[in-house]
């Protein structure tokens, strides 16, 4: 009988340890899921959004497209999600001009990265590159240079619901420039990027519904 009993106990708690593992397993499922949000930028949203496009080439001179833009989860990292942002085919426009870059959102910022498969496999192995720049956020970036000053130029802006991150280079009348404008609950509202004179332009303009 107290073979009987001993046994009945060993299978219980053999029983209750796997009951344990499992709720261990679903919760540590459960605590990497990354539910981040961020009100500048929702997959969905940027998705569904039509933009003007204006590419200007030297060969193609200047091509003007509605587009609309395709955004690929590239990787989850620990305190949001890393997005591919990319325009839709053109023809006639370089594929490499047509990708906006790597976006780490988290749930205040937005970093840009530049779109290179050593960032992307950085990425998947949960590393942010230390070249990623902040290119939205609720707090402004002061420029680090006066507007008399030659050089690069790089700063955010905070107006409203809005949030406009500016780079160019005036120290060469060749110099490059980027530019984005996002706004609270749409996404974003603007973008160029290129050289001087438009060189190599691509920009995107909201369409308005």
């Amino acid at each position: 009988m107290k073979k009987l009993v001993f046994c009945l106990v060993i299978i219980a708690c053999l029983l209750s340890s796997c009951t344990n593992k499992e709720r261990g397993k679903s919760n540590l499922t459960l605590s990497k899921e990354n539910n981040v949000s961020n009100d500048f930028f929702s997959k969905s949203k940027i998705e569904s959004l039509k933009f003007k496009g204006r590419f200007s080439f030297i060969d193609e001179g200047v091509i003007e497209r509605i587009v609309k833009l395709h955004v690929e989860e590239i990787a989850k990292m620990e305190s949001g999600t890393v997005y591919e942002l990319k325009v839709e085919p053109v023809d006639n426009v370089p594929k490499e001009r047509l990708v906006l870059g790597y976006f780490y959102v988290e749930r205040e910022k937005i970093y840009k990265i530049l779109p290179t498969k050593e960032h992307k496999n950085s990425l998947k192995k949960k590393v942010l590159p230390e070249e990623s720049t902040i290119v939205c956020q609720e707090k402004e970036i002061v420029d680090s240079l006066s507007k008399k000053q030659k050089g690069e130029h790089e700063y955010l802006s905070v107006n409203g619901e809005q949030r406009e991150y500016h780079l160019y280079n005036d120290k060469v009348t060749t110099g490059y420039f980027e530019s984005y404008i996002w706004k609270r609950n749409v996404g974003l509202l603007f973008y160029n990027s290129g050289y001087g004179a438009e060189r190599d332009l691509v920009e995107l303009k909201l369409l308005e519904e």
